[in-house]
């Protein structure tokens, strides 16, 4: 499988500002992306091997902001993000136009740090929360959400990996449903909860 050059994925992400993306979610490749299915592995593993860094990605974010006004989220492990320096990495994302940051394998009893960083510069911190969280802890990530730098509760569809699906799981409507009464305590909750990770094929 071929994939894109960095010039070439910022044509395709133009693309899909065009075509109507609401959002649109740049990843940042990682030596160990385990919430990822084989496919975004293998377009990590190849994005590292040809030379791809965090500034690589930022770059394509500021060639994507400057011709588009379609919201921008980073999706990446805390790891690297660590090692770049959580208020550098906050600083740098907004000045290259990313509107708000997604960190999978960042539970958010220990987010703290990188929210208040993102509130800082003005980024969403995207909280992720699969069919299994508890109701406390749905509780905690809407209250969360709601005193961050705007964003949405990011639903994930099953738990597992990432990758593509025949159908959607049966429990979906109902988990989804679950969330919003959380949510439904603030004025703004109908854009608030997103049930979109694991969905579409990746």
């Amino acid at each position: 499988m071929r994939l894109p050059s960095a010039e070439q994925s910022t044509e395709l992400i133009l693309a899909a500002a065009e075509g109507g993306a609401d959002i649109i979610e740049l990843g940042i490749p990682f030596s160990d992306p385990l919430a990822d299915g084989a496919t975004i592995q293998h377009a990590g593993h190849v994005a590292l091997e040809q030379g791809m860094t965090i500034n690589g990605c930022m770059e394509i974010a500021r060639q994507v902001a400057v011709k588009s006004n379609v919201p921008l989220l980073f999706m990446g492990y805390y790891n690297p993000i660590l090692s770049y320096g959580i208020e550098r990495f906050c600083a740098t994302a907004k000045a290259n136009g990313v509107n708000g940051i997604i960190v999978p394998d960042l539970p958010p009893e220990e987010a703290d740090p990188l929210q208040e960083a993102a509130q800082q510069y003005g980024l969403a911190l995207i909280f992720l929360i699969p069919p299994t969280t508890p109701n406390e802890r749905i509780e905690n990530i809407v209250a969360r959400t709601r005193k961050g730098s705007g964003g949405f509760i990011y639903c994930v569809s099953l738990s597992g990996v990432t990758g593509s699906r025949k159908e959607l799981p049966p429990h979906l409507h109902s988990f989804i449903e679950r969330v919003r009464s959380y949510a439904k305590r603030f004025p703004w909750q109908s854009d608030l909860v997103s049930p979109r990770r694991n969905i579409l094929p990746r």
